[in-house]
């Protein structure tokens, strides 16, 4: 978690618990997704001004992506949002 500059306001586990995804304060303004398994990080984003004007308020994890027939995939969902914006990935 070192990797964040201010505090971490979010954690969140994804529903197989391999993955984490961490959101700093407004001053740390970054979103990490780590691998639980060896520490690694994923992804990562610079929300703060780019996605958001201000921090992430809360984000959750969706289970994976189905496919456009409905089909189960490993691609992994989360939602995260501010208070005037809403953002799927």
């Amino acid at each position: 978690m070192s990797e964040h500059d201010y505090e971490i306001t979010h954690l969140n586990f994804s529903h197989d618990d391999r993955l984490l995804i961490s959101t700093g304060s407004q001053l740390d303004g970054k979103m990490f997704i780590w691998n639980t398994a060896n520490g690694f990080i994923v992804s990562s984003v610079q929300v703060v001004p780019t996605v958001f004007a201000e921090a992430p308020r809360c984000l959750s994890w969706g289970g994976f992506v189905k496919d456009i027939k409905m089909r189960p995939t490993a691609k992994y969902q989360f939602a995260m949002s501010a208070s005037k914006k809403l953002v799927f990935s």
